[in-house]
């Protein structure tokens, strides 16, 4: 059985996997617009964190934000006895990412208007303007389930495998959570999401979550990192990139490690094969030291190339 501490270790590379992912789907200018293409926000606080201080949960629309108010119109109350129409106070210092007309989820204190935002107003969410409905029934499910541990886990796996992609990466960020009430999760749960990371008749976007959550027991990631480019599993570099910093992270068993490395080195898919080569190099293996040469003069995909060069390059300064 794994340690406490690599427990632990192994939520916090989840959340670090899933934050890599979002931040390499987005472009510079919108990182540096503060990620509004992407309605969650850079810190990795699980929802359930966010909403512990909220008396109410909303979702509205930003009329106005001024220096000390956001006003808000045709609210509808999640959770909570919130009127259509309210006002928020805010601090001058602190401002949120909403502007006027987005459709907003907000967590809110107090007992009446004007409310606070419960801790910093960028942790709030804007609703995908096609999703309102979805977004409605999820947040009335959570608010349900909040106080609630086995259902506030249960809910988060039904938004794992859900289509919309905000709420799965809120799902995964609530699972890798080690302070939650629902921890520890059981092993055969873990295990199916490693499963699942590999099967090809899941969709993508589904899998790459399914493979970090699977980096949260010792014993799913093992199954992840044995089964990963297995024939008959799914070709993806995301998952095998993910299994791959599970085993790094927790020294898993040398053998698999390197013959999961090897998989990758020969896989049919160039993106699989720049994935590798990255991590080739951090083993002490003649052959695949050699196969990473090899790739590096003669792979027909030049980011391959470049990257098999860059790796031993890496290797040999060090």
């Amino acid at each position: 059985m794994a340690s406490a501490a690599s427990i632990c270790a192994l939520r916090c590379l989840a959340l670090a996997a899933l934050c890599a992912a979002l931040g390499a789907l987005l472009p510079a200018e919108t990182v540096a617009q503060g990620m509004r293409s992407h309605p969650l926000p850079k810190g990795p606080r699980p929802l359930h964190e966010i909403a512990a201080s909220a008396d109410a949960i909303a979702i509205g629309t930003i009329a106005s934000v001024s220096e000390g108010r956001i006003r808000v119109h045709d609210a509808i109350d999640v959770s909570g006895a919130v009127p259509a129409d309210f006002d928020v106070k805010r601090a001058p210092s602190n401002p949120p990412v909403f502007q006027s007309g987005d459709r907003a989820l907000l967590f809110l204190r107090g007992a009446r208007p004007p409310y606070l935002l419960t801790d910093d107003p960028k942790e709030n969410l804007v609703i995908p303007a096609s999703g309102e409905v979805q977004w409605i029934l999820a947040m009335r499910a959570f608010a349900d389930a909040r106080h609630d541990p086995a259902q506030l886990r249960t809910l988060y796996f039904e938004w794992i495998d859900g289509e919309d992609g905000t709420l799965r990466d809120l799902g995964v960020r609530g699972l890798a959570d080690p302070a939650a009430p629902f921890q520890p999760i059981s092993t055969d749960l873990l295990t199916e999401r490693a499963r699942r990371a590999v099967d090809p008749a899941t969709a993508s976007e589904v899998r790459r979550a399914c493979a970090s959550v699977a980096l949260l027991s010792a014993e799913s990631y093992a199954r992840l990192l044995r089964d990963v480019l297995q024939p008959g599993t799914a070709v993806d570099a995301g998952v095998y990139e993910t299994a791959l910093q599970g085993a790094l992270l927790q020294h898993g068993d040398p053998p698999e490690f390197s013959a999961a490395l090897g998989r990758g080195l020969r896989s049919g898919e160039a993106a699989v094969r720049a994935v590798a080569v990255r991590y080739a190099t951090n083993v002490p293996d003649p052959g695949l030291a050699n196969e990473v040469e090899r790739l590096a003069q003669q792979d027909p995909d030049p980011g391959v190339r470049q990257a098999a060069a860059r790796a031993l390059a890496t290797q040999r300064e060090r």
